[in-house]
């Protein structure tokens, strides 16, 4: 279950951030969970975080992928065959203008119950128009956004290449703010990844090194330790939403004479 850690090389648990639940509750996948013996379909689309980047560092959608599956066939030893699968549909270098184009072909195809999309991290890095950027993820979240879907949008990784030197990382905290107030906006899912990292490195005092893939000279991409940690973290979010839809409703007290 989720409460352990991923990780055999850790020496303790990953402990939760303090993260606040996710402000929708994920009302579509825990109806397809609900469904015995449903395939349950749920849609990454993204950059490199998403896509992967090389052999080494096996990204998030792969891990969040495993983490649900334990989780429900632990949780309901009897739908052991459900099928839960995290489509990866990640291209490396690309931001919401270049998704937005894709998203019918790549995202709503699929007809996935949710989609997560991990968006901002290129426009940060390389100095992109926030206006374009800001307009794509509102044009995209509105061609996503469906009665039958659960969304959420994921922003940037709080790493050195986004944060160093000061001039990068108010870049990057722009791009979490205008990521924030679209998803407000829309009344869609947020999975503050930026603010989370920051907490490992200001609060748990965990190294900035730690965060990036060793192999990488941008000081960009995440490792493999802290891209099994997002995972399990998102994986403890929407598995703590659908947990919480699906708990068995306790039955009415009986009145008393």
């Amino acid at each position: 279950m989720l409460d352990r850690s991923p990780d055999p090389n850790h020496a303790n648990p990953f402990m939760p951030t303090r993260l606040m639940p996710l402000d929708y509750p994920l009302e579509n996948l825990a109806a397809a969970l609900r469904t015995p013996a449903a395939p349950v379909k749920i849609v990454a689309i993204g950059s490199s975080s998403t896509a992967g980047r090389g052999t080494a560092v096996l990204p998030y959608p792969f891990h969040l992928e495993a983490l649900l599956r334990d989780h429900y066939k632990e949780a309901n030893p009897s739908d052991r065959n459900r099928i839960i699968n995290v489509v990866n549909r990640g291209k490396g270098g690309e931001d919401a203008p270049e998704e937005l184009k894709r998203l019918d072909r790549d995202v709503l195809y699929e007809k996935p119950v949710m989609v997560i999309w991990q968006v901002g991290t290129n426009a940060a890095f390389k100095n992109e128009d926030l206006t374009d950027v800001r307009n794509a993820i509102a044009a995209g979240l509105d061609r996503l956004k469906a009665p039958e879907r659960d969304i959420v949008l994921m922003d940037p990784q709080y790493v050195p290449a986004l944060i160093w030197p000061d001039e990068f990382l108010k870049r990057a905290e722009k791009m979490q703010d205008v990521i924030r107030r679209v998803a407000d906006a829309a009344k869609v899912n947020l999975f503050g990844r930026y603010e989370m990292m920051r907490a490992w490195h200001k609060d748990e005092k965990i190294p900035l090194d730690k965060f990036v893939d060793p192999d990488d000279p941008d000081r960009l991409h995440q490792s493999d330790w802290s891209t099994r940690r997002v995972s399990w973290e998102l994986a403890k979010l929407i598995t703590d939403s659908v947990d919480q839809i699906l708990k068995p409703t306790p039955p009415a007290a009986t009145p008393t004479s």
